[in-house]
């Protein structure tokens, strides 16, 4: 915190590893590729040319910077989510259940029709 309370008081300093910073990594389930990392700060200096964007205007970096992981989520859970209709209609035409394959049973093909629905409205 640079400033008053609120999004008006938040920097973004650009601070390198060095004497006084210590890194742990995290277990996230899931999303072990993220990086995501347990960073602790003990009394480091850090210069004023390490500013990012002005003093205070921390809030809109961070901002910014979500805008683009969001539309990067999208794009993912969208990739998915085609990617889990073929495979659902893979599988349904090779089991077999009551001596017909999954996909000729009207309830079936009734939940795959709609996954294709909610799939596909979202282009």
């Amino acid at each position: 915190r640079t400033g008053k309370p609120g999004m008006g008081g938040i920097s973004m300093l650009l601070i390198e590893r060095g004497p006084g910073i210590t890194t742990k990594r995290m277990d996230c389930q899931g999303v072990w590729p993220s990086g995501t990392t347990y960073v602790e700060f003990d009394n480091v200096k850090v210069p004023a040319a390490n500013l990012i964007g002005g003093e205070n205007e921390g809030f809109k970096v961070i901002m910014r910077n979500f805008n683009h992981e969001r539309w990067g989520f999208v794009v993912q859970a969208n990739r998915f989510s085609r990617c889990l209709l073929e495979e659902s209609w893979t599988y349904s035409n090779k089991r077999s259940t009551f001596g017909k394959k999954l996909s000729e049973h009207p309830v079936i093909r009734w939940k795959l029709a709609e996954m294709a629905r909610q799939v596909e409205s979202t282009h």
